[in-house]
């Protein structure tokens, strides 16, 4: 489930901020920052880049908040302006030297980068794929993205879509199996790694 879908902005926050007011803007920014940088570092896998992503959505979104139509859709407009700002990371020309966004085997960002903070297993599981792999297995199994939607925000197919979750759902399942041997109590819990590889969706 996504976290977005677990917070509520109310109606009259969404028209004050239309209207500029900035207690209104302080709201809106508290209540839905940290989903966003966490959607935006779980998709690039860099601090930096999930900050700046940060930045620019709420500066787009308070610049444009007068053009929302319905109070109830703006949570999942702000995502969508959040999912739009990370592709155009993934999509420049910076980050295709950093990390392409073609086809390939995954790059081991966890052997060279400290472990982030909070997030655990899961995190460091998703930082093994490449950033398009890990753009459509987050977008398809936590934030319920359809093939169909994955394939419009990427101009790919729905093939591609099912191929790279496919993919995905294979690397993550080696990764957890792989690291899990090391584990002492092997009853325990199965985490967000693991359902995500069995093709579930981790919160």
């Amino acid at each position: 489930m996504s976290a977005f879908e677990r917070i509520h902005v109310a109606a009259d926050v969404v028209a004050a901020l239309g209207a500029g007011d900035r207690a209104a803007a302080g709201e809106v920014y508290r209540a839905l920052s940290s989903v966003v940088y966490t959607l935006a570092l779980r998709l690039l896998a860099d601090r930096q880049l999930a900050n700046e992503v940060t930045q620019d959505t709420f500066v787009e979104v308070i610049e444009r908040a007068n053009t929302v139509e319905s109070p109830a859709a703006f949570v999942g407009w702000v995502r969508s302006i959040a999912v739009n700002r990370c592709l155009m990371k993934l999509r420049s020309p910076w980050h295709r030297r950093r990390l392409p966004w073609t086809d390939g085997d995954a790059h081991d960002h966890g052997a060279t980068a400290a472990r982030l903070d909070g997030f655990g297993d899961l995190e460091r599981a998703l930082r093994q794929l490449p950033s398009k792999t890990r753009f459509v297995v987050w977008m398809h199994d936590v934030e319920g993205y359809t093939h169909g939607e994955i394939a419009l925000l990427t101009g790919k197919t729905e093939s591609y879509s099912k191929s790279q979750l496919k993919r995905a759902h294979a690397r993550l399942l080696a990764w957890h199996t792989e690291n899990d041997d090391g584990r002492s109590n092997a009853a325990a819990p199965r985490d967000g790694v693991a359902r995500i590889a069995d093709g579930g969706a981790a919160g």
